[in-house]
Parts: structure tokens; sequence; C-alpha cells
């Protein structure tokens, strides 16, 4: 058990990269303290492991706050000199109170297991978080999906479901987005539109749906985006965006012959904000080629002045690259696609644009034992980012798998996981009003330019 864990954190950072190359030590921007997260358990601060299944989630508030979500189990005591056993994997959520500066102990949402979080918030401050529960891990406990709401005093609802259905089986991936107007839009994965051996085979099996929030509180009739060919199509963890009047919707595509290594292209559709049913017939947003694509490489992000802003990686035999593709505001074609960053880096991005229009990106950079979070930015108009930052440079042990966002004074927030050494994942941590410059570079980030700005040794270095 422990060494599998060992490994976990580790290899999320080499997943997307063969033959890595090591990284020098570059003279990295000096970065704001982090905080660290701390789980209350009845009042008593308690030691926690983190899933890094799924990623964390940062939602900045209208006054300064914000609310961070990660899934993690709790240590539970045991006999002394034992291994502590492990709680059921639940969903935290921990707030940041502007008054005090400091984020209040993370408490467990309702669920028996939960996890998965996908959230927005409202012009009032409001929060809005989907994310699944499970009954039991038993194999006939299937995953749902839940909706809630914080009010400004931090109070949560009641979770209600979500569209149920008795052949929903599985429900994952959920991406909640917010339009001008307010309105809410999930996009998810469920099984509804399979046989019942298909279901029971493997919750992959899927297709992507979408459900409005309703004035009464009711959610509309799901809708289903992919077109299924056949049995061995998937689709997966779909990403949803509102570009003025309409929605972009963004997914993976497998196939259970090729596998989950990687999907075998990437999807996108729009519809009408008002008319559920106006989806376009979906089409390939590029050739991927022999490259692996898909999944957790990818994310979706709107701009607030207009268009949408996709980030994703390509992997081949010897290399990583990311890129990045915008669509115009109200516009029915991709631009070129910009790799923004090569090499050792660029596994799990997470994506933020500002209301300027500055793009902010963050990633696992590096691999193996040596896995350091990595942030770009790119200029408004710009496809060549500017000077690639270590978020946790300095940080002792491993750090990956961020998620970013941008408060009201356009300062990004990045909440990351922690690994030491030999140890478990054990903490989540966030690190405010991070420096990330988005003068346009010379070029893309790669190793050779990290090379290139890498101090030269001292001569007693050298001896």
């Amino acid at each position: 058990m422990l060494k599998r864990r060992l490994r976990t954190l580790a290899l999320a950072g080499s997943l997307t990269l063969v033959g890595a190359i090591p990284l020098l030590p570059v003279a990295a921007t000096v970065q704001p303290s982090y905080d660290t997260i701390r789980i209350d358990s009845e009042g008593s601060a308690t030691l926690y492991e983190v899933s890094i299944d799924w990623s964390p989630l940062v939602l900045n508030l209208p006054d300064g706050g914000a609310w961070g979500f990660f899934t993690a189990q709790l240590r539970l005591p045991t006999e002394p000199g034992a291994d502590p056993t492990l709680s059921n994997r639940q969903l935290f959520a921990t707030r940041f109170d502007p008054g005090t500066g400091t984020w209040q102990p993370a408490v467990a949402l309702p669920g028996v297991v939960s996890f998965g979080p996908t959230g927005v918030v409202d012009s009032t401050g409001n929060a809005h978080l989907v994310y699944t529960i499970r009954g039991s891990l038993e194999a006939d406990s299937y995953s749902t999906l839940v909706y809630l709401t914080a009010d400004g005093s931090g109070q949560w609802s009641q979770p209600a479901v979500i569209v149920p259905s008795e052949t929903a089986g599985h429900q994952l991936s959920p991406d909640l987005t917010i339009d001008s107007d307010g309105g809410i839009h999930l996009a998810w994965q469920d099984q509804r539109g399979i046989s019942d051996e298909l279901r029971a085979a493997d919750p992959s099996n899927a297709d992507v749906f979408v459900s409005d929030l309703n004035p009464d509180g009711s959610w509309s009739e799901p809708v289903q985006l992919n077109v299924r060919p056949d049995d061995q199509t998937n689709a997966s963890r779909p990403q949803l965006v509102a570009d003025g009047d309409r929605l972009v919707a963004v997914w993976s595509v497998y196939n259970t012959e090729i596998g989950l290594n990687t999907a075998t292209t990437l999807m996108w559709s729009q519809r009408s904000i008002n008319d559920p049913n106006s989806w376009s017939e979906p089409q390939a947003v590029f050739d991927r080629g022999s490259d692996l694509i898909g999944g957790r490489f990818l994310d979706l992000a709107d701009d607030p002045a207009g268009g949408v802003t996709l980030v994703y990686g390509r992997r081949t035999e010897d290399a990583n690259q990311l890129y990045l593709q915008r669509l115009d505001q109200g516009g029915d074609a991709w631009s070129e696609a910009a790799l923004v960053a090569e090499g050792d880096r660029g596994s799990y991005p997470k994506i933020a644009v500002d209301s300027d229009g500055t793009t902010y990106i963050v990633y696992n950079l590096g691999s193996g034992v040596s896995v350091k979070v990595g942030a770009i930015a790119i200029a408004p108009g710009e496809t060549v980012a500017g000077t690639e930052e270590t978020i946790t440079a300095g940080e002792e042990g491993i750090q990956g798998i961020a998620a970013v966002s941008v408060d009201t004074l356009g300062r990004p927030w990045i909440m990351y996981f922690h690994q030491p050494l030999q140890q478990p994942v054990e903490e989540a941590r966030v690190l405010r009003s991070a420096s990330i410059s988005s003068a346009p570079a010379e070029a893309p980030v790669t190793d050779a330019t990290v090379e290139a700005e890498a101090p030269e040794a001292s001569p007693e270095a050298s001896e």
C-alpha cells in the first residue's frame, strides 16, 4: 500500500514524457509564502492523505475571499506503533477569510464517498458546486452527481441530486459554467445511453451530456453531445464554457480497442444558451496523428473579454508538447495550434483567463521525484508565453497537480498537492498572488531554454 502511494504523485509527473531530460536549476522569481490547508475532524486537526485522482479546485470570491476544494482520506488512529487506517475518500472544502488572511480548516462535504469538484461563483458571491457521491465502495453502488450552493456567510445548502436516472450508472467528470446572465450549465459523463452489459463492465463506457439549471431549481432534460458509432467508442471528461450568447463544449473520445492511454480525438460543439437542443454537429478540434492526447491533459476556459481558450498536451515517443488554441467570440473555427511549452513539463495543465485577457497556465514541471509546479502567462493576443516560473521552487519534496484561479485584482491563486520524499501525498497547499510574467519570451518554453537560463556553475562547484 505504501509503495503504491509513493509512486503515485511521482508518476503523475512522468506520464507525459519518455526519456525525460533533467531540469537544471534556474534563478526563480521569489514567490509569496504558501498556505497549508488543515482538516478539521470533530474539532481537532487531523492528518490526511490527498487523493490525486481528482484535481483540486479554487474559486475566488468578489470580497477577496476564496473557496478551495480537494479530495482526501483521513488517517484514522490505530493501536500504538501500527500504521494508520484510511477513511473513505471525501471532498473537503476550505474557505479563505480576507479579514484574517487565513484559510479556515477544511471540512468534509456530504457523501459517504465524494470526489471530483467543479464550481463557479455568481455575481453576488454565492458559490455553486457539483461533485460526485457514492453510497459505498461496493460494485453495485453507482456514482451520482449532486449540486449545492454556499452563500456569503459560507453556509452550504443540502446537496440535491441532478437529473437522476435508473440507468445513469456512474456519473463522473462534471464541469460547471456560468453565463453572463447568471445562468448555470453543467456537462458530465454517464451511462444512461448504453446497455446494461456495458454499464456493468466499466465506468468509462459512457456518453457526455449537458443540462441547465432552471429558475425553479430543477435541471433541464439532459442532452447528449457525442455521437456513438459503436459500442467500442466512448466520450469522456467534457469541458464546458459560456462564450457570449453560446455554450462551447470540448470532450475526449476513446476506443476500447486502443485503451485509455490516449483519446482518439478531441471533439467540440456549440449551442445557443437559450436553446438546449441547438447543439451543432460535433467536429474534431485537430488531427492527433499518432500522438497521445486527451483525458486529464487538457483544459478549457472562457475569456471574459470574449472567446474561448483551450490548452492541451500532445505526447510522442520522445517529447511532450503543450499547445494553445483559441476560438474567437462567436467564431466557428479554432486558431492554429501555438506551441507554448515542450520538454519535461506540461502534464495536468489547468488554465485561467483574467478579465484583461491574460492567460495563466499551470502544470507539472519535471518527472519522477523531481516534480514541481510550473506556470506560464500569455499576454492578451499573444501566442508566446512569458518566462516559465517554478512556482514551488525551494519547497522540499514533490509538488504537482495544480489548479489556478484569478481574483478580482488580476492575481493568480494556485492550489496544489505536496508529497514529502518517501511519504504519501499528505498536504493541499495554496499560493496566493503568484508572480508570473506575461512579457513574451523569445521562444516557447523548452528544456533548452531552461538550460540556457541556468546560472553558470562557480569554479568551487566544479571541484
